[in-house]
């Protein structure tokens, strides 16, 4: 009798396929409109316990902002609750969101600069002068500057006023 071919243990290896991947994108997009939506519940839910209505009330809003808080509950109890709290809760997210929905700055794709635009140069000095005399100038005021910043050495050294303490140990 010939020998037993081994079997290989565990789950065989996925094949990845394009279907697939835009399975999990989409679950990852349903699992995040669910926290976003529970989240919602959750503001909700503790907006009414700041207005309490009777003590009966508070019990139950309680309960149900434990169990909507709970990272072990399941999801499937986590969407009945939001359901028998608010009835159509995806219908209201909507309303919410349209009344305190800001504007979003709108832009113009093209804009143009006026045409009509004039540019005025003013005039520093007298504009009589010609542009030689002006630089001859600034050439006379560079000379005074040179000689007005001299510096004149003295014997007055910086020195610390204070003795550096040594270990005596």
């Amino acid at each position: 009798m010939p020998p037993k071919r081994k079997t290989p243990k565990g789950p065989p290896p996925k094949v990845v396929t394009p279907q697939q991947e835009e399975e999990e994108e989409s679950q990852e997009q349903v699992l995040e409109k669910f926290t976003l939506e529970l989240q919602w519940c959750i503001k909700q839910i503790e907006m009414s316990m700041e207005k309490p209505k009777s003590q009966k009330h508070v019990e139950d809003l309680a309960k149900s902002h434990k169990t909507l808080s709970s990272s072990k509950a399941a999801m499937v109890k986590k969407r009945q609750i939001m359901r028998s709290m608010f009835g159509d809760y995806r219908a209201k997210m909507g309303q919410d969101e349209k009344t305190f929905k800001m504007d979003a700055p709108k832009l113009k794709e093209k804009v143009e600069a006026p045409s009509n635009s004039v540019f005025i140069k003013k005039a520093v000095d007298e504009t009589d002068k010609s542009v030689d005399a002006v630089s001859e100038k600034d050439d006379k005021n560079g000379e005074n500057k040179e000689n007005a910043l001299k510096f004149s050495t003295t014997e007055n050294n910086f020195k610390f006023e204070f003795t550096p303490e040594t270990d005596s140990q």
